[in-house]
């Protein structure tokens, strides 16, 4: 069993390398995590008497675990002290224990599936798949740091793949008879190869900073000091909302409130400018030419406006907006004009069919936006691209 296993608290080791393969050498023994269960690979160092270099990567392969080094002094000998990074290590044990205690009182509250988990300092992203309401999320909170204030002592214990019974387990992704158990008293037990603190008083405490909805739920996540710090912040930053509103009841149903308000001045916006905008025109061989470069309007009232224009004339409708660094092609005529190719060029990004949009860095905004317009009236008239 590597030592980063049998003592996760060490933060140095005598070794002494025993192979190497480029820039990666590999050690009888190492206290360096080389990544797992969603937490990423330890740092540090390899010193000598008479050379220093720095750990980058620790990568794990069927010929044993690596350790990627950058030489900062002298050079590397065969024999040395480990130094790990115990001060980000430390921090990602935490989260990680942090995020089995939080996944086991979200399920308590909510019906969620575990999805992955990806581990940062400060902040840690736990993906669920379910239904979860920030309602939800603050009683998870609540329960897990119940669990962290309660001390509970967390256990490592392997079993045959067969014999897991409660344990929560992804069995899809177990490719050994064996199974790594992590056990928090008798609130938890899950397999994962991650590195872990002994007791859940030393992740000091969670705070789910937000909830983000995309494919799956983002639950982000901190622990312990960054977890207090970020508290205190927001508490500041609710004084400095209050009093910026003058609101001193329901802060919440005022913000709401404003949102909707927000909400319904941006329909209006949007329909305003879908009726009233204005398009400057130029005709090329009986052909509208519609174009504008103004930075007033709903982008997307503008874009519906065009739409309707190209669906009743044969016509070609570019819009162009600088602080988007974005130019939009409507064609109607079935001319080819080849955006791909004139994009490629051009080391610029784009795509579409009919329709085709740019994207153009500001700076080249202008001269990008000119050529486009000439590339149309060539197409236009027939003349080569």
């Amino acid at each position: 069993m590597p030592m980063y296993y049998e003592d996760p608290y060490l933060r140095e080791l005598k070794v002494r390398v025993i192979s190497r393969r480029g820039d990666f050498i590999k050690f009888d023994d190492t206290i360096l995590f080389p990544g797992g269960g969603g937490q990423p690979h330890d740092t540090g160092y390899f010193k000598g008497d008479s050379f220093l270099a720095r750990i980058t990567d620790v990568r794990k392969d069927g010929d044993g675990i690596w350790h990627r080094i950058e030489i900062l002094e002298g050079e590397p000998g065969d024999e040395g002290t480990l130094i790990l990074d115990w001060e980000r290590r430390y921090y990602l044990m935490k989260s990680h224990t942090g995020e089995h205690v939080l996944y086991r009182s979200l399920e308590k509250v909510s019906n969620i599936k575990f999805v992955k988990v990806e581990f940062d300092i400060p902040e840690s992203i736990l993906f669920v798949e379910g239904n979860v309401t920030l309602n939800e999320i603050e009683r998870a909170e609540n329960i897990a740091n119940s669990i962290i204030g309660d001390k509970i002592q967390v256990t490592i214990e392997k079993r045959s793949i067969q014999d897991t019974g409660d344990v929560r387990i992804r069995r899809d992704r177990i490719r050994d008879e064996e199974v790594r158990i992590v056990r928090i008293g008798d609130f938890d037990s899950s397999a994962c190869s991650g590195i872990h603190v002994k007791d859940t008083g030393e992740i000091g405490g969670i705070y789910v900073k937000r909830l983000r909805y995309s494919r799956y739920n983002e639950i982000i996540f901190m622990v312990d000091s960054e977890a207090r710090r970020e508290i205190e912040f927001s508490k500041n930053e609710y004084r400095r909302i209050r009093h910026l509103l003058n609101e001193y009841s329901s802060i919440t149903e005022r913000i709401k409130n404003m949102k909707e308000e927000i909400e319904k001045l941006r329909e209006d916006y949007f329909r305003i400018t879908e009726t009233m905008f204005s398009f400057e025109k130029k005709i090329v061989d009986n052909v509208n030419v519609y174009y504008t470069t103004a930075e007033i309007g709903d982008f997307k009232g503008i874009q519906k406006r065009a739409y309707s224009i190209s669906e009743s004339e044969r016509c070609v409708i570019i819009i162009g907006r600088k602080s988007m660094g974005r130019v939009e092609v409507i064609n109607s005529t079935g001319i080819d004009f080849s955006w791909s190719e004139f994009i490629g060029e051009r080391n610029l990004k784009g795509g579409g069919k009919v329709n085709f949009m740019i994207s153009v860095p500001p700076e080249r905004f202008e001269s990008i936006f000119n050529e486009i317009m000439d590339r149309i009236e060539k197409g236009i008239r027939g003349s080569p691209l």
